[in-house]
């Protein structure tokens, strides 16, 4: 059984303040992405690194003592690069890979472990947390009306495992609409309609502005 795994650090950040983009930045003498790269080499066979293509040769320097990464150069947008991911595993033929935002550096070995337990018995497993805020619809004009009931809801996160046909099948049914989906979990449904869940973290944050980056320094100290 191959476990391959895609880390997604192809965007360009623009809601987070820095002349580099989020994943470069460095923390205790390390970047960002490294944070959850350091997890996943304990765990899958090979990793496949996605960046945008102006950092393709300086990632790939930087690794280039690891025989089993791989840096390529991303797409449009971050389907399109999760595509460009799966495209260069095509050849290894995994059975199991597992997609993970490399700006949630505060992933455990505990959940890339249960991704990969889910995927094998369902083919699809999406780390989800409850939502804890009273949930409501927004009108046109910004007021609200109609509340939600927040149990029939749930947040993902990543990292979202699946069958690698699968998921390499239901990217290539859409490629040209990849555009609309914010996620894997999306596109997997779109094709096979349900996916399987397991119980994700609370402290699993994405990076996405400065303050963010305050809150992830402070747990790291913790």
């Amino acid at each position: 059984m191959k476990h391959v795994a895609i880390i997604v650090a192809s965007g360009s950040g623009s809601r987070y303040q820095s002349d580099i983009p989020k994943q470069f930045t460095i923390i205790n003498d390390k970047m960002v992405l490294e944070y959850s790269l350091e997890k996943f080499i304990k765990i899958v066979d090979k990793i496949v690194i996605v960046v945008p293509q102006d950092y393709q040769k300086s990632i790939s320097d930087h690794f280039s003592q690891l025989s089993n990464i791989e840096v390529c150069a991303g797409g449009e947008s971050r389907q399109h690069s999760v595509l460009k991911g799966l495209k260069c595993l095509q050849e290894y033929v995994p059975d199991i890979v597992t997609i993970h935002d490399g700006v949630r550096l505060l992933v455990s070995e505990k959940m890339i472990s249960d991704s990969l337990e889910t995927a094998l018995k369902y083919d699809s497993a999406i780390p989800i947390v409850p939502v804890v805020d009273s949930l409501w619809q927004k009108n046109e004009d910004d007021t609200l009306s109609t509340s939600c009931n927040r149990e029939l809801f749930a947040c993902s996160q990543t990292p979202q495992a699946f069958n690698y046909t699968k998921i390499l099948q239901a990217h290539l049914h859409i490629e040209e609409n990849l555009s609309q989906f914010s996620d894997c979990a999306g596109v997997y449904a779109n094709l096979f309609n349900k996916i399987n869940t397991y119980e994700g973290n609370k402290n699993n944050i994405k990076l996405t502005t400065s303050e963010d980056l305050k809150f992830i320094e402070f747990l790291l100290q913790a």
